[in-house]
Protein backbone atom coordinates (compact mmCIF):
# COMPACT_ATOMS: atom_id res chain seq x y z
CA UNK A 1 0.00 0.00 0.00
CA UNK A 2 1.58 3.40 -0.85
CA UNK A 3 2.14 6.56 1.45
CA UNK A 4 -1.69 7.91 2.15
CA UNK A 5 0.36 11.17 4.02
CA UNK A 6 3.55 12.93 3.89
CA UNK A 7 4.80 14.20 7.46
CA UNK A 8 7.90 16.05 8.59
CA UNK A 9 9.39 16.66 12.45
CA UNK A 10 9.74 20.35 12.58
CA UNK A 11 12.93 21.24 14.99
CA UNK A 12 11.79 24.27 16.78
CA UNK A 13 14.54 27.55 17.47
CA UNK A 14 14.80 30.18 19.34
CA UNK A 15 16.33 33.52 17.99
CA UNK A 16 15.64 35.30 21.69
CA UNK A 17 16.87 34.55 25.05
CA UNK A 18 15.65 35.73 28.15
CA UNK A 19 15.80 35.54 32.23
CA UNK A 20 11.58 34.16 32.32
CA UNK A 21 9.52 32.57 29.70
CA UNK A 22 6.26 35.01 30.90
CA UNK A 23 4.15 32.97 27.89
CA UNK A 24 4.23 30.62 24.99
CA UNK A 25 1.49 32.02 22.11
CA UNK A 26 3.25 30.46 19.30
CA UNK A 27 3.08 26.82 20.48
CA UNK A 28 -0.99 27.74 20.66
CA UNK A 29 -0.77 29.16 17.18
CA UNK A 30 1.55 25.70 16.17
CA UNK A 31 -1.71 23.55 18.05
CA UNK A 32 -4.02 25.16 15.14
CA UNK A 33 -2.57 24.64 12.36
CA UNK A 34 -4.21 22.07 10.02
CA UNK A 35 -0.96 19.63 9.88
CA UNK A 36 -0.50 19.73 13.13
CA UNK A 37 -0.18 16.22 15.10
CA UNK A 38 2.42 16.83 18.52
CA UNK A 39 4.78 19.06 20.07
CA UNK A 40 7.00 18.29 22.49
CA UNK A 41 7.62 21.57 24.56
CA UNK A 42 11.25 21.75 26.11
CA UNK A 43 10.26 25.41 27.59
CA UNK A 44 8.22 26.42 30.61
CA UNK A 45 6.98 29.47 31.72
CA UNK A 46 9.02 30.87 34.21
CA UNK A 47 11.85 29.31 33.36
CA UNK A 48 14.76 30.88 31.36
CA UNK A 49 14.63 31.04 27.60
CA UNK A 50 18.21 30.14 25.75
CA UNK A 51 19.17 31.39 22.11
CA UNK A 52 19.20 28.35 19.72
CA UNK A 53 23.11 27.37 18.92
CA UNK A 54 22.34 23.78 19.07
CA UNK A 55 19.91 20.89 19.57
CA UNK A 56 20.80 20.63 22.65
CA UNK A 57 19.01 24.72 23.26
CA UNK A 58 16.30 23.38 20.82
CA UNK A 59 12.69 24.76 22.63
CA UNK A 60 10.60 22.32 20.86
CA UNK A 61 9.89 19.42 18.53
CA UNK A 62 6.21 19.35 16.35
CA UNK A 63 5.28 16.89 14.08
CA UNK A 64 2.98 17.82 11.20
CA UNK A 65 1.35 15.64 9.31
CA UNK A 66 -1.21 15.80 6.40
CA UNK A 67 -2.34 14.25 2.96
CA UNK A 68 -1.41 17.25 0.85
CA UNK A 69 2.17 18.30 1.32
CA UNK A 70 1.37 22.01 0.30
CA UNK A 71 0.03 22.39 3.47
CA UNK A 72 2.79 20.99 5.80
CA UNK A 73 4.74 23.17 3.58
CA UNK A 74 2.56 26.09 4.45
CA UNK A 75 2.00 25.12 7.99
CA UNK A 76 6.43 25.05 7.85
CA UNK A 77 6.78 28.54 6.35
CA UNK A 78 4.29 29.59 9.52
CA UNK A 79 6.35 28.12 12.28
CA UNK A 80 9.67 29.40 10.53
CA UNK A 81 7.84 33.08 10.83
CA UNK A 82 7.18 32.70 14.26
CA UNK A 83 10.58 31.73 15.01
CA UNK A 84 11.99 34.50 13.00
CA UNK A 85 9.39 36.89 14.40
CA UNK A 86 10.22 36.03 17.92
CA UNK A 87 6.57 35.19 18.40
CA UNK A 88 7.03 31.79 19.70
CA UNK A 89 7.78 32.89 23.61
CA UNK A 90 7.00 36.27 25.36
CA UNK A 91 10.41 36.70 27.68
CA UNK A 92 11.27 39.44 30.12
CA UNK A 93 13.91 40.92 30.59
CA UNK A 94 15.18 40.17 27.08
CA UNK A 95 18.83 39.71 26.88
CA UNK A 96 19.09 39.60 23.31
CA UNK A 97 17.14 38.92 20.13
CA UNK A 98 18.00 38.05 16.61
CA UNK A 99 14.71 38.28 15.15
CA UNK A 100 13.18 39.80 11.89
CA UNK A 101 10.83 43.19 13.05
CA UNK A 102 7.60 43.54 11.96
CA UNK A 103 5.02 46.54 12.19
Amino acid sequence: RPFVASGTIVMLVSYQEGEEVQATPGFETIKTLPSFTTITESVVVGMPLKLTVDLFDCPGVVVLVHDDATVIDADLATIRKLEEECKLFEVAPRKSKACKVTE
